[in-house]
This record gives C-alpha cells, sequence and structure tokens, in this order.
C-alpha cells in the first residue's frame, strides 16, 4: 500500500488565477472558428469562485453565404463576448500521474451573464458550462471547459435564440 503524502500542487493562500485559452466556438448559423481569450478567476472558497472572460474569434463566410452573398463584412465578422460567471467545484479530488506525488483536480459548473459583439449586433449573453481543471504544479493550472453562450439575435430572424458552443483549453497562473 502506498501512502500519497499531502501534493505541492495545493493551493494554500493563493485566491486569485490569470490566465488566457483557446479553443473552437460554433456560431450557430454560420461556421465553426478558432477562438482565443483571457481570464481572471478569484477563489472565494473551497467550493465557489468569480470568474471573468473575454474572448473573440472572426468569422468566415458560411456556406449559405459564399452561395447567397454575404450578410455582413469587415469589422461586424469580429465576434467578441465578454462575460462574469460564479462557479462551483462540484467534484474535488486528485490524480498520482506519478506514483505517490498528486495533482489537485476538479469538475466544475459556472454560469452567469455577460455580452456579445457580432454581425453588428451587441446581446445581453447568457453563459452556462461545464470544466475540468488540473493543477500541474502549485501554481500553473490546465483547464478544459465546454460553454453555451446563449442571447437573442435578429441576423437570421426576427428574435432567433442563438447558442454558440465553445470548446476551449487553457493556462493560468494561481498566486
Amino acid at each position: 500500500m502506498v501512502v500519497a503524502d499531502k501534493p505541492a500542487s495545493q493551493p494554500n493562500s493563493e485566491f486569485f488565477e490569470l490566465g488566457v485559452y483557446g479553443g473552437l466556438i460554433n456560431v450557430q448559423d454560420f461556421n465553426t472558428e478558432l477562438m482565443l481569450g483571457i481570464r481572471a478567476t478569484f477563489h472565494a472558497s473551497e467550493d465557489f469562485f468569480l470568474q471573468f472572460n473575454g474572448g473573440f474569434s472572426h468569422v468566415e463566410e458560411s456556406a449559405f453565404e459564399e452561395s447567397q452573398g454575404s450578410l455582413f463584412e469587415g469589422s461586424d465578422r469580429n465576434y467578441g463576448y465578454y462575460n462574469f460567471l460564479v462557479g462551483y467545484n462540484v467534484l474535488q479530488g486528485e490524480v498520482f500521474p506519478s506514483g505517490t506525488q498528486g495533482k489537485w483536480t476538479n469538475l466544475y459548473l459556472v454560469g452567469g451573464v455577460g455580452n456579445t459583439d457580432f454581425g453588428g449586433e451587441e446581446a445581453f449573453t447568457a453563459t452556462i458550462g461545464i470544466g475540468y481543471r488540473v493543477n500541474v504544479s502549485r501554481h500553473i493550472i490546465i483547464s478544459v471547459d465546454l460553454r453555451d453562450h446563449s442571447y437573442k439575435s435578429n441576423l437570421i430572424s426576427e428574435n432567433d435564440r442563438v447558442h454558440n458552443v465553445e470548446l476551449s483549453t487553457g493556462l493560468s497562473w494561481l498566486f
């Protein structure tokens, strides 16, 4: 039986996290595009955290637009968002990739509100998601997130509820 020591990656007094993330975002009625973003997190307790995210992408013409003509051009093709989320660590644990040295992990849920700017429209946006985080060292965190950004849009049809799904991975510094 191997008894593990307290993992070196366990955060003690670090409450803030800054990082970058990138991945894919599916812009409904358009394309799936590469996206980049920044993230700032405040760990209010062992279970709850507050998070600010800002992401952007450039959306190319969809297949429909290629055959029928562009709906809009220029900077209106830039997709950007920001949101403020509350997160809850659902499952907290450890993984042991190298024998006795454990790494802290969290499976978490997030939800909140923000703003999306795309196609010349700005829209109040609700965001929900799930993520998994691993503290690879005392200060370095790798995360994988799946999020849905939902808002009302008039680009394709009147008051259409749009769901833009994002899959991303991030690298953060805990301090």
